[in-house]
């Protein structure tokens, strides 16, 4: 009996100490689930079109963050345009003989260079103004001779002052039909250089005339065809239109 009643008194002390004990266990427990229920509430929630990713999201997607700085905004546009090329870079080729033309060497788009030969026209008035210098060549050489030995006999007091200055007065004359001929030659666009070289051309090629371009660019313009006749009255006078 003594053994029971010392069990039951153990018993009422025990209830007693954890009745005291548990309000301060409950007050822990609530210390430590209160603060993330607070956060929970505090935190807002993701805003409408927000995404949110995880870190390894981000290192799979490969985004990179970095400080911001100044910098060059650029946005490409696309729109419909006509180019004009600069009209003081622009040049008409044009054809200063009558003729056919005999060739066409460049397509529309090609690029030229300046003094290149594009075009060849086949002409009579070349043919004739090239025969009319080389016949005064000739004279001005034969006239240039007989002058000299004119001169010499006369300075050696052989022949007579007469005969002298008719020698003199034919080598002029020849010498003045040469330089009309050469001009009339530069006239229809030959350099001094297709000049020189018509002694040595063959008789076959005086009725060509080569057309060069004048500056260095892109043809733009091809204007007539091979076998087109050119530069007469009421004929085409532009072969070409050549832009820089």
């Amino acid at each position: 009996m003594t053994r029971y009643r010392s069990v039951l008194v153990l018993a009422v002390l025990a209830s007693l100490a954890l009745g005291a004990a548990l309000p301060s266990l409950f007050s822990a427990l609530r210390s430590r689930i209160a603060p993330d229920r607070q956060s929970e509430a505090i935190q807002p929630g993701p805003a409408d079109g927000e995404v949110r990713l995880s870190a390894a999201q981000i290192e799979a997607s490969k985004i990179a963050t970095a400080t911001v700085g100044p910098g060059v905004v650029t946005r490409r546009i696309t729109a419909p345009a006509a180019i004009k090329p600069d009209p003081d870079k622009i040049a008409r080729v044009a054809a200063k003989v009558a003729g056919v033309v005999e060739e066409m060497r460049k397509r529309l788009g090609d690029q030229v260079a300046r003094g290149e030969t594009i075009a060849i026209i086949d002409s009579r008035e070349v043919a004739e103004a090239k025969s009319e210098y080389l016949a005064a060549l000739a004279n001005f050489d034969l006239q240039n001779v007989l002058f000299q030995r004119e001169k010499g006999l006369f300075e050696k007091k052989i022949t007579a002052e007469q005969l002298f200055l008719k020698a003199k007065a034919v080598f002029m004359e020849a010498k003045v039909k040469l330089d009309l001929a050469r001009q009339k030659l530069a006239a229809l666009d030959m350099s001094e250089q297709e000049i020189a070289a018509l002694p040595s051309q063959p008789i076959a090629d005086l009725r060509r005339k080569e057309i060069r371009a004048p500056i260095s660019g892109r043809v733009i313009e091809r204007l007539v065809s091979v076998g087109q006749p050119v530069g007469g009255e009421g004929q085409a006078k532009e072969l070409y239109v050549i832009s820089d």
